[in-house]
């Protein structure tokens, strides 16, 4: 909360000094799937919320109902610093069928079966395994989303760390473009100069990386790749030949 005492004109101005209603999300103790009992791990994966549609409003002037969301204040339509907007969402239903709520929901599972209770995997890579969908799924539906996930993710860290390597290389070579800074057209081709080259390293030393992860479990890709990233360097050094003999 943003003190009114620190205004520079607080004449007028009240901030509430802090919030009446915190966000909460509760958990149940137990959730089921059937007769089965999930685990910690399996419960967290149900994030699908939906929002509750309340149907009565407290006995209240001040709380207002409008389209299942309660207001707290004079006017819901004029509001007011220090007035509260107080919604419920809620996830994972099962049981009976709910007036308020709806259906309950299907889910499909990945996990190990002990007894009553539906916990991690743990493959012999030494990776937990478990894993919940919403919605019906077969088992390799539900494998081709995860492999479609993680390559997502994969490629979305691959970028970023290409980018943080390019950021790095910019920062380095910047003397330079500062060294031409008083001279504009030599200033603008050493930085289109400056900038291809940080382009090409980073690039090079992002697939090197890349290349010695995979080189142990597929050492034919990662050779491949280790190639690509080193083919920048030996053109250049094929054209710094040349111009020597030149």
């Amino acid at each position: 909360m943003v003190s009114s005492g620190s205004f520079n004109n607080p004449s007028g101005h009240h901030n509430p000094n802090s919030m009446l209603v915190q966000s909460q999300m509760s958990i149940a103790e137990n959730v089921q799937v059937g007769n089965f009992y999930l685990s910690q791990g399996l419960v967290s994966s149900i994030a699908d919320f939906k929002k509750l549609q309340s149907v009565s409003a407290p006995s209240d002037s001040k709380i207002h109902l409008i389209d299942g969301v309660f207001y707290h204040s004079k006017n819901a339509m004029t509001p007011e610093v220090g007035d509260l907007k107080v919604s419920f969402d809620y996830a994972g239903v099962s049981g009976k069928v709910s007036a308020n709520i709806g259906p309950p929901e299907y889910v499909s599972i990945i996990a190990k079966q002990q007894g009553l209770q539906l916990t991690s995997y743990e493959t012999d890579a030494g990776d937990h395994l478990e894993i919940l969908n919403i919605g019906q799924f077969t088992p390799q539906e539900i494998f081709d989303r995860q492999h479609s996930m993680n390559h997502v993710m994969t490629m979305g860290l691959r970028l970023l760390g290409w980018f943080l390597v390019f950021i790095g290389l910019s920062s380095m070579t910047s003397l330079i473009y500062t060294l031409v800074d008083w001279f504009p057209i030599v200033r603008e081709l050493v930085s289109i100069g400056i900038t291809l080259l940080n382009i090409s390293v980073s690039i090079s030393l992002s697939l090197t990386v890349i290349a010695l992860a995979w080189i142990r479990y597929r050492p034919v890709f990662g050779v491949t790749i280790l190639g690509m990233a080193l083919i920048p360097f030996v053109l250049s050094r094929k054209r710094a030949q040349s111009m020597k003999r030149h």
